[in-house]
């Protein structure tokens, strides 16, 4: 969205800027390819020589934008039924709302031991153990040589079915080194932990740092896992403060999916 009272046709009224009181005209442009939005956004700053223009929403994460346009949410209560070829919904549940029914989620918990060679831990060091906890039973996996690990953990998250996968720094180093150890076995596109028969890659991604209440903090990038969501605990500082129950609110709040909270 493009913002310049002055100058640009008005097509709508919006409130486009918070501290104002009435709506201002805008210019708002509906973009085919969403992922194109930032290059746009850049030239049409450049145009202006960065003063002409104001832009709005330009920065939004599509999964959030997309949430805002169709008003819903994650983990919202719905109907769903079918309408031609198509599935439509009905809303039942309210963003604002304060007292809602967290659904039933099943959760495991996932930890790798690895031989270590020297002091540091590396990719080259191979798996030990692989253990999974969930619904109060453990399951360790240590038989066999590495690649038989790696099977026997996809096959046993596929018949335990988890919603939820929890991992001690599964973002920042746990998946990007069982994705190099899939890899070095010859098993990476059988290295299978979501739902979706989508092999877990750990593509190379910058994290980053914040502030916050007078702390620097670092965030490594998202591990994600199609058809279930992955949740590092080291890697939330949300999670970290209320747990799993601050993290439905604050996706539910701000519209963002959950493993992104």
């Amino acid at each position: 969205m493009i913002a310049n009272p002055s100058q640009i046709s008005v097509l709508l009224k919006k409130y486009a800027d918070f501290m104002e009181a009435s709506k201002g005209k805008v210019l708002e442009i509906d973009m085919t390819d969403y992922g194109r939005t930032s290059f746009f956004a850049r030239k049409i700053l450049r145009l202006g020589g960065y003063e002409k223009y104001q832009l709005y929403n330009v920065d939004v994460p599509i999964a959030q934008a997309y949430m805002y346009e169709r008003d819903i949410f994650p983990l919202a209560h719905v109907l769903a039924y079918r309408s031609g070829d198509k599935i439509a919904y009905e809303l039942l549940d309210s963003v604002e709302s304060c007292n809602y029914d967290i659904p039933p989620m099943r959760r495991l918990w996932l930890d790798v031991g690895i031989k270590r060679k020297g002091f540091v831990t590396s990719f080259s060091d191979e798996i030990e153990t692989i253990t999974l906890q969930y619904n109060g039973e453990t399951l360790v996996i240590s038989d066999g040589d590495e690649t038989y690990k790696i099977l026997k953990m996809v096959e046993a998250i596929k018949q335990i079915d988890p919603d939820i996968i929890y991992t001690h720094g599964g973002d920042s180093f746990l998946f990007p080194y069982m994705t190099h150890r899939a890899f070095v076995d010859g098993v990476l596109d059988m290295f299978i932990l979501g739902r979706d028969p989508v092999p877990l890659k750990a593509k190379k991604g910058r994290g980053r740092s914040y502030f916050s209440y007078g702390r620097v903090y670092y965030k490594a990038p998202i591990r994600r896992l199609y058809g279930r969501i992955h949740i590092d605990v080291e890697n939330t500082f949300i999670y970290a403060a209320s747990g799993l129950e601050g993290l439905i609110e604050v996706s539910r709040t701000c519209r963002v999916p959950l493993h992104r909270a």
